[in-house]
This record gives structure tokens, sequence and C-alpha cells, in this order.
């Protein structure tokens, strides 16, 4: 911001205007593009992969960060007397301080998280437009069906300026994408990732691979758009 007083600080005449604002060149971006940290690209065993330990991203690149997204995919072990009465964790990003990381009563615990219960349940938090009930939550299921224990892609995307988070779920011949409109998260100070166990729900009790996060500028994606998944991030990398 400027502030000009005096002779001459009004300026009648177009060309003197383009001028003088030619001195002050617009930045060419604002945000950071977005930057990609490689979780876990190696397939592994989530079932014995121990205590929780949350995957921190460095604070300068979490910091009031407007994008941001998770993906990767996942494979859920069924086992014979499985009744699904539970939700197991696939991943949680939390964007709460390193010292409540692990408190799931916190607002922004959840900040985009995905839970295998009888089907696939995707979930995020919302600030200023809470329900009638006071429930923060927003949650969209996805169908797993007889998908159910193969080799699933997840995306989750979070965007400031569209108030959305978008996500995409790939099966072996098919796949399913939706939005969560009105959705406004706290500007992050922290941001860490749990994979498959956080210490607070069930464990994710199968495999895991190529689970990036990407933060910044091009994290989130138009997941409606035709041919989305050659912009997704690994999704040509699992061989089903």
């Amino acid at each position: 911001m400027l502030l000009r007083l005096g002779p001459g600080a009004h300026i009648a005449e177009a060309n003197g205007l383009n001028e003088f604002l030619l001195r002050f060149p617009m930045p060419v971006s604002v945000y950071p593009l977005a930057k990609t940290h490689e979780v876990q690209m190696e397939s592994v065993d989530l079932t014995v992969a121990g205590e929780a330990a949350p995957f921190i991203i460095p604070v300068e690149d979490s910091f009031e960060a407007t994008e941001y997204s998770v993906s990767g995919w996942f494979k859920f072990k069924l086992s014979d007397d499985e009744t699904r009465a539970s939700c197991h964790m696939a991943f949680r990003l939390a964007n709460n301080g390193a010292d409540s990381l692990t408190n799931s009563d916190r607002l922004g615990d959840r900040t985009l998280a995905a839970f295998q219960c009888s089907d696939i349940q995707l979930t995020t938090y919302k600030i200023g437009s809470i329900d009638a009930d006071f429930n923060a939550n927003v949650m969209s299921g996805v169908t797993s069906g007889e998908y159910t224990g193969l080799w699933t892609y997840i995306f989750m995307g979070y965007s400031r300026f569209f108030r959305s988070v978008r996500w995409y779920v790939g099966y072996p011949d098919t796949s399913l994408n939706g939005v969560m409109t009105e959705v406004v998260h706290y500007a992050p100070k922290h941001l860490a990732l749990y994979l498959g166990n956080d210490g607070v729900a069930d464990g994710w009790g199968g495999k895991a691979k190529f689970v990036t996060i990407n933060i910044g500028t091009g994290a989130y994606k138009d997941t409606s758009m035709v041919n989305v998944e050659h912009t997704l991030p690994n999704y040509f990398s699992n061989t089903l």
C-alpha cells in the first residue's frame, strides 16, 4: 500500500498512471506452488507398524497454507469374523498444535481423514457454519461393497479459496468423486499426518503405499473434471 500526498499525487493521464504502476510490479505468486512430502512410498503392513507416530510437516511448509491434500493407495485386510462394527483409520491429517495431535475431541483433529467402516468414510470439519446440533464435522460416505479389501486409491484436498474439500476414490475398474462445500478450516500453524494408527481410532489393519501430502497452490484438485486422474499424485503408480 502506498499513500501519496501533495503536488503530483494526482495522475491525470493514463500513460502517466501506467508508468507509475510499472514501478510496482505484482508478485508472480503470493503463495508457493505445491510441495510434495513423501510419507510412505513402499508398501507397508500397517497392522505391524508399531506405536502411533505422526509425520510432522515442517512449520515453514504448513504455516498458513491455503491448499493441502492427502493421497495414497490403501488395502484393507478383511478377517473371517470381520463385522466392521467399528471404523478403521487409513489416515488422519491434523492441524492442531504438536501438544494436542492425539486429542480426538479438539476441532481440527480430523482436518482430512479416511476410515473403513461398513463403507469408506471421508471426514473433515468446518468453522463458521456449524449445524443446529453444533456439529462441526462433515462426512461423505463412499460405497466400497465388493471392492473392500482390494487396493483402493484415496485423494482428499482442501482449498480455502473454494471453501471446499474435494475427494476421489479409485477402484480397479471404476471411480467415485465428490465435494464437501462451505468448508472453512483454521489457517494451520502445524500439520501432521497419522497413517494407519493414531492411538485413538481403531488401526487400519491392512497395507498402504504411495502416501503423500501436498501443500501449496495446486494441491487441491477439482475431482469432477474429466481425466482428473492424470493430475492426481501417484494415481498410476500402483499395479492392481
